[in-house]
This record gives structure tokens, sequence and C-alpha cells, in this order.
């Protein structure tokens, strides 16, 4: 119930007037003795309790009178449905349910896809027997549960009680745009709309261009979303952890960093660290007003070995399943990068002068997993290569066509190699080698070798793809450093723009490309168009952003990136080396004491008319955050091991959400609708529900109160005349 005048309900108050009237008139008589009196005190006990009940009554007569009166002024809006309300709507309708992570979250009476699974129940009991119903359950992925339109009412209802979240992401241009197929393939001339019932999490917004939502001028269905959130939910999570690569070196300390958003930004909260099972650390994380914090965690690696672990928030709130991050690493002997660099005549001073400083430094292995190996353009070959885990090519000249075979094999093969362009790079070569002229871009490195450019005046460094897995780990201080460089010569390269393995996360000028990235095989080529001096530019002179950027780039070609930690939702194939017998592979599943066995599967590049070895792991989707374990026999009998920690998306912890107006301006041209109740909606409102004010007939009742209570109040004082009139009489 609503009041357009909510201030006159004060006048209620007035109600309580007669009341005070009626008390304050009832002073305690003085008694005197007087004979003659025993008459008419002998007929007033016989009429005595008649009269109090008629006064109780005139007294509440009286103060209902007011009370209406003020209530009649205060203009109350009632609700009410018509009788055929409940299953009257006919046409065709898409329920698609968010099942996303967010949906999980517990407020104060209830989780959010429990309201959800109710709200959805409730729409279908306002449609009528011939309406059509079609049910979705979208998270990460975007599930018909029932893709046809059908009329079976109760098997919709049997559904929808059985549908559970899921630990995914939700994307609303990806889900309306499933509905609206669903719509589409049976048409008919009768109303449709898709009932989208969630929280509107703002991060489920973010592509809606890419999912038809501009597609065509078609007449679109009606767009209701059913909001089930709460706009005051807070929630706390731990957001990234990284560790310095998927390998360290044993017995030694490890850094982990971590991202971690705290409940509150004005308290401090405890976060416990956990390996192998064992709590190994606590440390209380302040805030300081921020919304996110960086932490580190410094742990010995322990023995060698597959080792697990996670962190975990020292607080609960409403949404407990982001509270706690999973890794895996592997201690042992460091996988090495191999620094080719040439020599000046000097042992100390090459090519790879700086490089060299930077990755022989003793940090460096802790800082990225990483060993340092230096080797001169001769000595290039497959033997060395087959040692290695990333290769950095220092602006060595010219190489062999053996090593140039070499280096392609070895990327070929899951390798990674960072190329350098500086003055004494042979272009013929690399133009021959790297950049394969004649099958048109399509060699080692991305793109094609031009001549090399000198400028008048030095050109500034521009970021163009800041999430770029090599820059979005820099540190924020040291991004902004970025702008600060200048380039004075550099190689000219033009890239393939079909081709969509290659990237350009940095320019200079008008977008000349000043690093590239490609996949080649199941390796990563990163190549930089200037020298590794300081002859070229100002990088190596901006001492923190070239630290910063060797280490990530070697970390990130090395595949010491990965850390085996993945989004939930996600499959994993991985090569095996040694290879059970039976060819079977046993799944051990977090929350669950039953292991499931999966059969390996052939290399997708097996040569045809081989034997096939079936030696690839390749996983179902991993749909439960935690550590799953895939466990193997060998052929010597050895128990192996692969640790996989899967993780809930860290988007789908921001409980940020859209505010009414702004979800149906980013779902423009969609005639939408945002509401908390279907009453609200204007497909339910016309026939299902309504408002009606009644002050009119409340101003009656009222008047039929004061004739009751005159009547009442005259019969009352008649009566009174009466007692006093019969000891006179007598």
């Amino acid at each position: 119930m609503e009041f357009l005048s909510s201030a006159m309900l004060w006048g209620v108050c007035a109600a309580g007037l007669p009341l005070l009237i009626h008390l304050a008139g009832r002073a305690k008589p003085v008694i005197h003795r007087f004979p003659a009196i025993r008459f008419l005190q002998r007929s007033q006990r016989s009429s005595a309790r008649a009269l109090r009940v008629k006064h109780l009554l005139l007294l509440l007569l009286r103060m209902a009178i007011l009370a209406l009166l003020a209530f009649a002024f205060s203009r109350p809006l009632f609700p009410w449905r018509s009788s055929g309300m409940k299953g009257h709507r006919v046409g065709d309708f898409v329920l698609v349910i968010d099942a996303s992570l967010s949906m999980q979250y517990r407020g104060l009476e209830e989780v959010r896809f429990e309201a959800a699974r109710q709200a959805a129940l409730d729409v279908l009991d306002r449609l009528a027997d011939e309406a059509r119903v079609a049910l979705i359950r979208a998270g990460d992925e975007i599930e018909p549960v029932q893709g046809r339109l059908t009329l079976d009412h109760e098997a919709a209802r049997v559904q929808i009680r059985e549908l559970q979240p899921t630990f995914g992401a939700l994307e609303v241009g990806r889900a309306v745009d499933a509905a609206w197929r669903i719509l589409e393939r049976d048409t008919l001339n009768r109303p449709r709309a898709i009932v989208l019932i969630g929280d509107l999490q703002a991060s489920g917004f973010q592509r809606l261009a890419q999912y038809g939502m501009k597609r065509d001028e078609r007449e679109r269905p009606a767009l209701i979303l059913l909001d089930v959130g709460d706009p005051d939910a807070k929630n706390g999570a731990i957001l990234s952890v990284r560790l310095p690569g998927a390998s360290v070196p044993a017995d030694e300390t490890v850094k982990l960093h971590a991202r971690i958003r705290p409940l509150t930004a004005d308290r401090a909260c405890p976060v416990d660290l956990y390996l192998d099972g064992i709590k190994v650390g606590q440390q209380l994380v302040d805030p300081k007003g921020q919304s996110e914090v960086e932490a580190q965690f410094v742990f010995p690696a322990g023995k060698p070995g597959m080792h697990s672990g996670w962190l975990e928030l020292g607080h609960n709130d409403g949404l407990t399943a982001d509270q706690r991050r999973h890794f895996t690493y592997r201690s042992g002997r460091p996988p090495r990068v191999l620094l080719v660099e040439r020599r000046d005549g000097s042992q100390d001073r090459g090519t790879g002068f700086f490089l060299r400083a930077v990755l022989a430094a003793p940090s460096m292995v802790s800082a990225t997993g990483l060993a340092l190996q230096v080797c001169g353009p001769g000595e290039l070959d497959a033997t060395l290569l087959s040692q290695q885990r990333c290769v950095v090519v220092a602006d060595a000249g010219a190489l062999s066509d053996a090593a140039w075979n070499a280096l392609e094999t070895f990327v070929e093969e899951g390798g990674g190699l960072f190329f350098w362009l500086g003055p004494r790079t042979d272009p013929s070569t690399v133009r021959r080698h790297g950049f394969s002229d004649v099958a048109r871009f399509h060699g080692l490195l991305p793109g094609r070798i031009g001549e090399r450019a000198t400028f008048a005046s030095p050109l500034p460094v521009r970021v163009e793809s800041p999430e770029h897995p090599l820059l979005a780990r820099f540190p924020a201080s040291v991004s902004a450093l970025w702008q600060d460089l200048r380039v004075r010569s550099c190689v000219r390269v033009e890239s393939d723009p079909k081709d969509r393995s290659v990237g350009i996360p940095l320019t200079i000028g008008e977008r000349m490309p000043l690093a590239l990235d490609k996949t080649y095989g199941r390796g990563r080529v990163l190549l930089c168009t200037l020298g590794p001096e300081d002859t070229d530019s100002d990088l190596v002179r901006q001492g923190e952003v070239f630290v910063t950027w060797v280490l990530e780039a070697c970390r990130w070609l090395a595949h010491q990136d990965s850390e085996e930690s993945i989004e939930v939702g996600r499959w994993v194939s991985r090569p095996l080396t040694d290879v059970p017998d039976d060819g079977l592979v046993t799944w051990f599943r977090p929350g669950t004491l039953e292991p499931r066995t999966i059969a390996l599967e052939a290399p997708v590049d097996a040569e045809p008319g081989k034997a096939l070895v079936r030696n690839r792991l390749v996983t179902p989707r991993l749909e439960q955050p935690g550590l799953h374990s895939f466990r193997w026999s060998s052929k010597a009998g050895v128990t192996c091991e692969f640790l996989f920690a899967v993780n809930v998306p860290a988007r789908e912890s921001d409980l940020a959400r859209l505010s009414a107006s702004d979800a149906i301006r980013a779902l423009a041209p969609w005639p939408a609708a945002v509401v908390e109740d279907l009453d609200e909606a204007p497909l339910f409102r016309a026939e299902s529900s309504g408002r009606c004010e009644f002050p009119a007939l409340l101003l009656l009742l009222v008047l039929a109160l004061a004739i009751a209570e005159g009547f009442l109040a005259n019969r009352l004082y008649r009566q009174v005349e009466q007692v006093y009139e019969e000891p006179t009489r007598e």
C-alpha cells in the first residue's frame, strides 16, 4: 500500500483525543451520605453495566471517525488483482535464469539463485495454459534446459526446481541472443517476451554488441529483467595469486604475490597461506581505504616434486566460493633461458650485455624460475636448444641456416623466442628464414622486415594493449614510465592484419610496431624492433622498465606464467611423458570421494600410417573450484600425478551492479524493462494488477460512522434520563 499524501497520516494521532477527554473527565467524585438518594442508587446499579458498554462503544466510534478521516485525507493506494489474473497471459515466453557465480551470494533472507528459481515459478503461475515456455540456464555456458517452446508447464516447473548455480560468468548478450533464436524458431502471431532473472551484475553487460544486440531491424520481443540482487551486497575475495613460475628451484624461498579485495576498505583482514594442506603463514592485510590491495608472502619451496596450496580470507561473507584461491607449482632444477649474443672483442661487453646483467642477477632464479646460459651465434644448434625453455637472440648478427632450422623446430615444439633487431642483425637472413617472404607473412617471426629507420626527433612509446600478458603484470608505477621512453632508431616491421595470432602491445609514432608477438606451433615468439643496447632508445636507461620488461617476457615465453591455474569451466590438454600401458588416467575431483577414469588421446599432429601413441591428457570441463588431481602408473611402476588449480573468475567476484537506467541503456535498442516485481512489468501490468485510490469510500464510511455515533449518543442520553426519572416518580 502507498499513500499520495503520507504527511496526513499524522492526523491518525487525533484519534486519541476522545480517549484523553474521557480519561480527563473521570475525576473521583466526593461522596456525601444522603438517605434520600438510596432509591436513585438502586436504579443505577441495575443499568450501570449496560451503560458502561455503550459508553465504551461510543468512545471507540469517535476514535474510529477521527482515524479514518486522517486515513482518507492521506489518499491511500490499494493494490488489486483481477479474479482472472492467475494464469491469464497468453504468448511465447523464454525464461533465462542467471546461474553465474554471483547468484550464489547469500543475502539477509535467502540465496539469490533460490530467489531466481522462485521468481521463475511465479512467472509460470501467471501464464495461461495456452502459453508456450522455454528455459535457459545462463552461466559460463548457455544451457538450453528446455530448448523448444512447449505447453508443458509442469515439466518446466520440475526443471526449474532442479536447476543449480555454476561458478562461471554470465554474458547477457549471449543469453539474450540464445533466447531470441528460440523464439524465432517457432513463430506464431502472438506476444513474445524474454524474461531474464538475475542480479544486474555489471560484468555481464560488457560485451553486448557482439551478440546481436544491434544486428538488424527485425521486430524484437519484449525483454524483462527481473532483478533479484541486493544493492548493498559486499564481498571480499582473493582475486589473483602469482608465483615466479610453474617451476621454482627446490629448497629455496619463493615469493608469492596476491591481489586481494577486503570486505571493507577501512578494516584490515587476515589472510592465511596453506601449503600442501598445512597452514604455513598468516598476514594481516590493511587496505588503507583502497578497494584492492597487493600482498606478498614468502615461504620455502620444499623438496623436489609437485606442490599445491591456497590463500584464504580469514572472514566470511555472503559469497564463499571466491574467498580461497588455489595454486600449484613444481620444485626442482630450474629450467634454463639461453642468451645468444655476439662478442665485440671483449668477454665482458657484447650485444647482450644489458640483458645478461638482468638475467644473470642473483634474484633472477627466484623472480622467474629460470637459470641463465650464454652462447655465441656459432654455438647455437638443436642439441643446445633441447636443454632450454626460452631463447633470447640479442642482435647476434647473421645466424646459419642450421641455427634457423633449429630455432623453428624449438619454437614449434613449445619453446619461446625473444628476438631483438639491432644494427648488427643481418636483414637478408632474417627475411629469408625468419619472415619467409615467399610464404607471405607465415614465417617464424611476426610480420615482414623492412629497412632500419633513424628519427630526427625521438618518438614516444605508446602502450596499445595494456591487458597484454606481458604488460598486465606490470606494477602501476612501472606502467606509467612507458610514456617517458623515447626511441631514436628501429627496424620497420609490417605486420599481417589477417594473422590473428599476431599481437602488437607497443608502438611508436603513428602506430609503428615496437614489439610484436605471435603463436607459432605450440610456442611463442616476441620480436623487438630495436636493439638491446642504449643506442636505439632510452629503454635500457629506464632500469625499472627494462628489467621488468625482460623478466616478464622470459617468464611468458617460457610458459612460466601459467602456474597451472585454470578458470572454472575450462578444459585442459597436456602431453604426458611417462605414458601408462592401459592408456587410462584416474581423475580425483574436489568435493567427491569417487574417482573417474579418463582415456588418453592421440596427439593432433600424429603422422598417418604410424602406430598411434595415446600420450595426451584431455580433461573434461573442470566445473568445480579446487585442486584436481590426475594420476597414473608409468611403465616403470612409478605413480605420476598432474595437479591443476581451478579457481573462479576474478571478474565474477566483483558484485558491482548496474542501475536500472544504465541496464536499459546498455540493452538499447531492445524494448527492455527492469523490475523488482512482475507487477511492475508493462507486459503483466495491464491485465494482472493495478492500484486504486479509495478516499471517497473512506469518507462515506466516516459519514456512516458519524451517523451511528450520533444515534448511539442520543440513545445513551435518553437511557440516562430514564434512569434518573424512575426514582423521582417513585
